[in-house]
């Protein structure tokens, strides 16, 4: 018996296919043609369109752009400008912090009193005076005094002078601060309420800075107070801790009573 090829082994008949298409004589073939990108269309008023379909800014839409990125800035600018500011509000909040810590290791020290503060308005004890917390030469009132801070009673309790002064305080003065009146050489027993009871906050009498580091709550010849954040002024209690608010002159002379009734 004859073996089946198999199917790849098949010879195929070329004579039983029909013949390939040959083209006609005398007939050319058909050339193939590539598509070439369109060429520069001239338009009215001398402008020059290069792609079909494509066009240029005009002149309002550039402006609406220009607008828009204008308004981001601003608002960035102003966003930037809040958070400097509220960096500033912390940083003063930082150094009363500090330096209320240093009026209680001072008590600490010397028979549980705060220390000594000297009223520029007295020449005879303000002026040159040592042993108060911060030391100043030259008091003018309306002014303010030229501060050596090292010379003070409490400087070695916070060994930096820059805690001494509020870094949104815009003039060159290098204390920023005034000692509650009232506290001066005060017994901290004698203080009945220490949580509502001012010890040191930011004074600024005719000038926005503090002219003696003495806040005098006395309602004759009071200081006023400098409101350099946001319209609110940072605050020291006597108990330690420390917080920002929006008061009067009125309401922080009453926060510096001994015998004061928080309002």
């Amino acid at each position: 018996m004859k073996p089946t090829p198999k199917r790849h082994d098949r010879v195929i008949d070329r004579s039983s296919l029909p013949p390939l298409a040959t083209p006609c004589p005398g007939r050319p073939r058909a050339a193939t043609t590539r598509r070439r990108p369109s060429a520069p269309v001239a338009v009215p008023g001398g402008l020059r369109r290069r792609f079909p379909g494509s066009r240029r800014f005009t002149l309002i839409e550039l402006l609406i752009v220009i607008a828009i990125i204008a308004l981001l800035a601003g608002m960035l600018l102003q966003a930037l400008a809040m958070a400097k500011r509220r960096g500033h509000r912390v940083t003063c909040i930082n150094n009363l912090k500090q330096l209320t810590l240093a009026f209680e290791l001072y008590a600490q020290e010397w028979d549980d009193q705060f220390p000594e503060y000297h009223h520029g308005g007295d020449p005879s004890s303000g002026n040159r005076a040592e042993g108060g917390w911060v030391w100043y030469d030259n008091f003018t009132p309306g002014g303010h005094a030229d501060f050596d801070v090292t010379r003070g009673t409490v400087y070695r309790y916070v060994n930096s002078a820059e805690l001494y002064r509020c870094p949104s305080d815009a003039t060159d003065n290098l204390c920023s601060y005034g000692a509650n009146c009232n506290t001066d050489h005060l017994p901290r027993s004698q203080v009945m309420k220490p949580a509502e009871t001012c010890l040191l906050l930011e004074e600024g009498t005719g000038v926005p800075t503090s002219n003696d580091g003495y806040f005098n709550a006395n309602l004759t010849f009071a200081d006023a107070v400098v409101r350099r954040h946001n319209n609110g002024c940072v605050y020291g209690f006597c108990d330690g801790h420390v917080a920002w608010h929006k008061w009067a002159n009125e309401t922080a002379w009453q926060h510096c009573k001994l015998d004061q009734t928080a309002p």
